[in-house]
């Protein structure tokens, strides 16, 4: 059923002027529940207050359609989500030891100002082409430039390897932004 703010209407019948209220459980629908049925065997349950719902087959057509739109774009969200899930799995520390000075090309996934007892400080976060994922937090000049989606080239120090929310992350130390001559 779709509704407006100005006047409520069912879209199955066309009954206009159509008031909210709310159910037992506490869900607010249009009215009670009444079932109809498709040729094609699906039963749909729509909410109507203050009217027989007499469904038009255009209404109903406009309902389907409407539904089926709705179910697609779910579906699409729902593989979005799916890959973003696929790839978070993928994500590992960098290939290094503790202490072990490394060089990584990447992607910025976070940049974002954070504040410590100290001041304030930068908390940049990269995704190689292989997966791996490296945190650093910086006060540098340049960590202050990059933005979201910036291809970088970083070189520091291995200073820890953990996982943050289910993510494996490396801890960089004194890193240091490389530019591409």
């Amino acid at each position: 059923m779709r509704t407006n703010t100005d006047s409520p209407t069912c879209i199955k019948c066309g009954t206009r002027g159509l008031t909210w209220a709310q159910s037992v459980k506490g869900k607010w629908y249009l009215g009670t529940p009444v079932e109809h049925t498709f040729e094609d065997g699906n039963t749909i349950i729509t909410h109507t207050q203050g009217h027989d719902c007499t469904p038009t087959a255009e209404g109903l057509a406009a309902f389907e359609t409407a539904r089926q739109e709705k179910e697609a774009e779910r579906l699409a969200e729902q593989a979005k989500f799916d890959a973003y899930k696929a790839d978070q799995d993928k994500l590992h520390h960098v290939d290094a030891e503790i202490g072990e000075v490394v060089e990584l090309t990447g992607v910025v996934t976070m940049a974002t100002t954070v504040e410590t007892q100290f001041g304030s400080s930068r908390l940049v976060i990269i995704k190689t082409d292989d997966y791996q994922v490296a945190k650093m937090f910086t006060t540098a000049n340049w960590a202050w430039d990059v933005d979201f989606d910036e291809a970088i080239t970083v070189k520091g120090t291995v200073g820890s390897h953990d996982d943050y929310q289910g993510t494996s992350q490396t801890t960089l130390k004194r890193p240091k932004r490389i530019v591409a001559q």
